[in-house]
């Protein structure tokens, strides 16, 4: 699983610069800090669901590398998982949830 960058971040999923989505696939970006208990509960999870949900591509990004991207979603509590349709329709999920909540949620959102 990649960890991006800010310029990684605009390079492959959204230019901020320009509104331009660049992605042409699904999108689940975990946003972390060290030192957080809910993220590191959660970290296990997510490698797994990006294990089982190979019709996405799955990021992590620490929260705080691009204040930018943060204000974008409103990343306010962590962990927070950013899910990115290819036409630029995104939703946050944030805190700690069993597997079966994440993975349910981030399905109903890319399926309706």
């Amino acid at each position: 699983m990649e960890r991006l960058t800010k310029s990684s971040f605009s390079e492959k999923i959204w230019n901020l610069d320009s509104e331009k989505i660049i992605t042409k696939k699904g999108v689940i970006i975990k946003f972390f800090v060290d030192n957080c208990d809910g993220c590191d509960i959660m970290k296990p999870i997510f490698e797994i669901l990006n294990g089982e949900l190979i019709e996405f591509d799955f990021y992590e990004m620490k929260a705080g590398s691009d204040l930018r991207v943060a204000k974008k979603f409103d990343i306010e509590e962590l962990p927070a998982f950013i899910c990115i349709k290819p036409n630029g329709k995104f939703i946050k999920l944030s805190g700690q949830m069993p597997k079966i909540i994440l993975s349910k949620q981030i399905n109903n959102f890319f399926n309706e």
